[in-house]
């Protein structure tokens, strides 16, 4: 009976330790496709966030993120945060290339109003923030 407890004990440890790590941020950075995940457990490399959710991610202990190359399409501004510094251009296996492109394009919805316009990117009131190679 003791074996068979220590098994469950062991077992339900390994899936509990398994699933933090899946949710947990690798190395401070939040990992972003454009397709990734839009909520849960996500901003990991087995896991990528997309690039509204990833921003929604950041924090004082998480503040980078890798943009996996690709084109971001976004239909309203995309809102940065203070202390994020973005950097785009990462293969598949999440390695810098200078052959990979992260590309932001904003369609022609929801036009901000006064004065009309279509705004891709935009950080209202924030300090400290890095984009690199979109």
């Amino acid at each position: 009976m003791a074996k068979i407890y220590k098994t469950c004990i062991f077992s339900l440890l390994l899936f509990l330790g398994g699933f933090g790590a899946l949710s947990a941020q690798e190395c401070n950075i939040i990992y972003v496709t454009p397709f990734g995940a839009s909520s849960g457990p996500a901003g990991t490399r087995q896991n990528p966030a997309n690039l509204t959710y990833g921003l929604s991610l950041v924090n004082a202990a998480n503040s980078i993120i890798y943009l996996r190359a690709g084109t971001y399409n976004v239909s309203a501004p995309v809102n940065l945060v203070s202390g994020v510094k973005i950097y785009g251009g990462f293969n598949p296996l999440w390695e810098k290339t200078n052959g990979s492109e992260s590309i932001i394009v904003r369609d022609f919805f929801n036009v901000e109003a006064n004065p009309s316009r279509l705004v891709a990117v935009q950080g209202n009131n924030i300090s400290n923030f890095e984009l690199h190679d979109l």
